[in-house]
């Protein structure tokens, strides 16, 4: 249902602006932005208090000005939640009915201070309503939270008094519970009947309640980026509310709690046409500093869009494509590429489709990034392509690294005078490529309408040209003297630049900003560099000395046990020593994870569906990927992997919660990191260039000690060490590579998820279609379901044979053989899923070279897993059954019997 009270708000009524209001000298309008007038003489800051009347001080307050802006929708949005804050804090229910006037300030931090009537249903009497808003903007990255702000809310009273507006951020009456980044949405599994964390709305309160109605239109009105002329028809759907206290009582008061979370779905239900038409979802966090009139509202609308459009345009598009980009940077197709010229490219087509440009206006020199932009429309089917409106470009591209180049804003008299008299080319009677006339053509001429040349009556006197022709004609003709042209640029530039100069010596908070500007990128580098370092613990160059605990020893023994190789093995030892709890990170075995764990280790399963998508796995489909996730998570949990101290974590929703910290640890990688020659990578992906640079980032957004993968992930985890050098972090994350067993088919190294027949699955039920060659070893398919069922749920193996079963243990333990396989079937969550994924793979047959020990993937089963796990393997054979203890017998055995 369609929020009635709001459908008015499209044309809200306005105050008229009396007579001295209207005197005042504007220099734009915008919704949520400033609106500037001359200084007045004689304020103190304690003027500010008195924003709301602006209209009738005679002395009114610096930068404070009514606005007239014909979008009144959001105003009167802002309105009606100073409004809300005032009901929810005193416990009135008055109701908006129109706005009066407003004015605002013009700082970093815009404020408005709003004036409005509101009405009492209760008792029919309107009175006239106060409220100050504050805009903190996107405190993140591109796609991040918006925070606003309620520092005032009250009935206008007949004697203004001073309001308290500074928030305060370190008030005990916010748990750090809302205090962290932005969460991600809720999983299925966190609103259980017994959830004590979550309150779901009944359906029967949704549509009554007022405040939810407003967090959806706040919600809505952020994602369209504060650009609403008009209230839209929206249907509130779910909303769930979270909160740190419990409620149990009551569960319901989490709705009029200070401090809560709203996970909110609704759908816009306008024409289809409209971009937005369709269902939406947000996260809301509100709280309150415990000061009157003071509320904060943080919005987080569309987080979770502007990376997978990044990743998505990055998987269509090869490397050489990207390439021909190159010169939006200042690069040609020939230079040395990193990866983050890759990632800048695709961020930068990402941009317009996810700010829902209508018009890109960039210079010629981006043009090729603005095409491959509505080349993705057409590739998606993207109904409105951006139109791309390029300007002309100065000369032989400006350059912010030369500042001879270009003239900079910030450039006072004496620095223009010398870039122009002295420094810039101009070749005498020379018009194409003169950079000189080009700056009189494309900058001079239509901010002035005419160009001045002021000289001595002996060369031709003043001269006012107003067209381009005239002037490149007499320069043509030599009746315009290069230096002429330049004095008078010089002094036409200085004009323009006169306002900026006089606000860069008169303002204190701009002088401060330059300053700032020099001094930043030595700032962000150094706080990186801290910021990693203090991830995990120093460790020392060598472990050579290190008295280990026999805890200690025992722990490293555990962990070092699942790797084929470790480097470094002082530093493992160290960590183990000095860290009680060490962070292991990725997909891993069961059994390496229960034996870390043992160890003493947190381990974190990083579910990696971007990178999935990113590596064209099936098909870049991100919902299959998504229940291949799904199915591994139940694998692993009905394999006996042991959840204390297991945390699954999905790529996509960890990234999307805190992409500030992921994505500039991505990008500092890039940046560092040089791609490959170009006859080695055409063939290549966007997305394959920045798939290594986000795993390398993964192993310390996690903050992992350990990473513990296959040996065929060595790469990228020895580029992570590398990076740890180029920052100067000390403590590297630790490299635990296990071993990886050979596919089953031949010709196969590893095994492959897409082809059922390389390997055994956990729901599978049978095994005689699996391929092995007359007179081998019995059994091999049945290798994996050693490892995933009877290495983790029995101490014994139990071999059936015709002359009876043969028993290492007893009977009992094989009613437990098929526990996945059970699983599967009684669980309602996770029987569907395997026909999804068997639906994902191809078929083929298992490979069992004769006469070959070497790379024979069978053999390696047992080798790796079997003898490991039972110290011990049986063959049924019809002469008797055999054990076997070492693998040198299987070995010789199986070489024999085929000779």
């Amino acid at each position: 249902m369609a929020n009635k009270e709001s459908s008015e708000l499209g044309n809200l009524p306005i105050s008229p602006i009396p007579k001295r209001a209207r005197t005042c000298e504007t220099r734009g309008e915008r919704l949520g932005g400033p609106v500037r007038v001359p200084r007045s003489i004689g304020l103190t800051n304690r003027g500010l208090a008195y924003g709301f009347d602006l209209y009738y001080n005679d002395d009114p307050p610096t930068l404070l000005v009514p606005c007239t802006w014909s979008k009144n929708y959001g105003i009167g949005l802002y309105g009606r939640i100073g409004l809300q804050c005032y009901n929810l804090q005193k416990g009135t229910n008055l109701k908006f009915k129109r706005l009066e006037k407003h004015s605002t300030k013009d700082t970093s931090f815009f404020s408005l201070y709003i004036t409005l009537e509101a009405t009492d249903p209760a008792t029919g009497s309107v009175c006239s309503f106060q409220t100050q808003f504050g805009d903190a903007g996107r405190r993140i990255s591109l796609g991040a939270r918006i925070t606003w702000f309620t520092l005032a809310s009250r009935i206008k009273q007949i004697y203004n008094r001073p309001i308290d507006d500074v928030w305060d951020e370190d008030t005990p009456g916010i748990n750090e519970f809302y205090k962290v980044p932005m969460p991600k949405w809720f999983s299925d599994e966190a609103l259980e009947p017994d959830s004590k964390k979550y309150y779901v709305v009944p359906e029967s309160e949704l549509h009554d309640n007022d405040w939810l109605q407003l967090l959806m239109e706040v919600a809505f009105f952020s994602k369209a980026d504060r650009c609403l002329d008009a209230y839209l028809p929206l249907e509130l759907k779910n909303v769930v509310v979270e909160t740190f206290e419990d409620y149990t009582t009551e569960p319901s008061e989490k709705l009029k709690a200070d401090n809560a979370i709203f996970y909110i779905s609704y759908k816009c239900c306008s024409d289809p046409s409209t971009p937005l038409a369709d269902d939406h979802r947000a996260v809301v966090r509100k709280t309150m500093d415990g000061k009157p009139g003071h509320m904060c509202l943080e919005i987080n609308a569309r987080g979770d869009e502007y990376w997978p459009l990044v990743m998505d345009i990055a998987c269509r598009n090869s490397l050489a494509k990207i390439k021909r980009c190159l010169p939006i940077m200042g690069h040609s197709e020939t230079d040395e590429l990193s990866a983050a010229h890759v990632l800048y490219v695709c961020m930068q087509c990402a941009d317009p489709l996810f700010l829902e440009a209508d018009i890109c206006q960039l210079g010629m020199d981006q043009q090729t990034v603005n095409l491959l932009a509505r080349d993705y429309c057409d590739e998606t089917e993207r109904g409105n392509k951006p139109v791309i409106l390029s300007h002309h470009m100065l000369p032989t591209k400006m350059s912010k690294n030369d500042p001879s180049s270009a003239i900079f804003m910030d450039d006072d008299e004496g620095e223009v005078n010398r870039k122009i008299k002295k420094k810039a080319y101009c070749p005498p009677k020379i018009v194409e490529g003169n950079p000189c006339l080009e700056y009189v053509k494309y900058i001079i001429l239509p901010w002035f309408n005419e160009f001045t040349v002021e000289r001595d009556e002996k060369h031709g006197g003043n001269k006012t040209f107003d067209n381009f022709e005239d002037i490149a004609a007499d320069y043509e003709s030599d009746k315009l003297h290069p230096m002429d042209l330049k004095n008078a640029l010089s002094k036409a530039l200085n004009n323009i630049l006169q306002p900026v100069h006089d606000h860069f010596k008169t303002n204190n908070r701009a002088k401060n900003l330059l300053k700032q500007d020099q001094k930043t990128n030595r700032v962000v580098a150094t706080e990186l560099y801290k910021e990693m370092e203090a991830l995990s613990v120093n460790a020392p160059s060598s472990a050579a000395g290190l008295q280990m605990s026999e805890e200690a020893e025992r722990k490293y023994n555990i962990a070092r046990s699942i790797g084929e190789e470790c480097i470094q093995e002082d530093e493992l030892k160290n960590m183990l020593a000095k860290k009680p709890t060490p962070i292991c990170y990725d997909v891993m075995k069961v059994t390496n994870v229960n034996k870390l764990t043992s160890a003493g280790c947190q381990v974190k399963i990083w579910i990696a569906d971007w990178f999935a998508q990113l590596n064209n796995k099936l098909g870049g489909d991100l919902e299959k990927i998504k229940v291949i996730g799904e199915y591994f998570k139940e694998i692993w949990q009905a394999g006996g992997m042991n959840p204390e101290k297991v945390e699954f974590l999905w790529a996509s929703e960890e990234i999307s919660s805190r992409g500030n910290k992921y994505w500039p640890l991505v990008m500092d990688i890039a940046r560092r990191n040089n791609i490959m020659g170009r006859s080695e990578t055409e063939v290549l992906s966007a997305a394959q260039i920045l798939y290594p640079c986000m795993q390398c980032a993964d192993i310390f957004f996690l903050g992992a000690d350990i990473c513990q993968l296959g040996m065929d992930q060595r790469k990228v985890n020895m580029l992570a060490r590398e990076y740890c050098d180029d920052i100067k972090r000390k403590n590297k994350p630790i490299i635990l590579s296990h071993h990886m067993l050979h596919g089953l088919l031949e010709g196969q190294e590893k095994m492959s998820k897409s082809n059922p027949s390389s390997a055994i699955f956990m729901e599978d039920e049978e095994i005689s279609q699996a391929h092995c060659p007359l007179k081998t070893v019995v059994g091999n398919p049945c290798l994996e379901y050693i490892k995933y069922l009877v290495l983790l749920r029995f101490n014994e193996f139990v071999v059936e044979q015709n002359g009876g079963n043969k028993t290492f243990t007893s009977f009992e333990d094989i009613a437990a053989e098929y526990p996945v396989r059970d699983h599967f079937k009684t669980n309602e969550r996770a029987k569907n899923l395997p026909e999804q994924v068997r639906a994902f793979r191809v078929t083929s047959q298992a490979h069992c070279p004769l006469k070959t020990v070497v790379g024979n993937p069978c053999l390696e089963y047992i080798k790796y897993l079997v003898l490991l796990r039972f110290n011990e393997f049986v063959v049924e054979q019809n002469g008797g059954n055999k054990t076997f203890t070492s693998f040198e017998d299987i070995a010789a055995e199986y070489v024999w019997r085929v000779e």
